[in-house]
């Protein structure tokens, strides 16, 4: 297998696309976008049967 001829230019490309993506290093922007892009997790609703349980006063 041969190697690749190396491209001076490759790291440059990368950072360019890197910064118009507005990517860094901490993963704070994936952060940003996955919260957008997905709703926050809700809590499970009850089953049928379930009830939630009453106390009376003085309990």
């Amino acid at each position: 297998m041969t190697k690749p001829k190396s491209d001076p230019n490759q790291a440059e490309r990368f950072t360019a696309i890197a910064k118009s993506l507005e990517c860094d290093e901490t993963g704070e922007a994936f952060e940003r976008a996955f919260a957008k892009a997905v709703p926050p997790k809700r809590p499970p609703k009850p089953a049928d049967g379930d009830k939630p349980e009453i106390k009376k006063p003085g309990q």
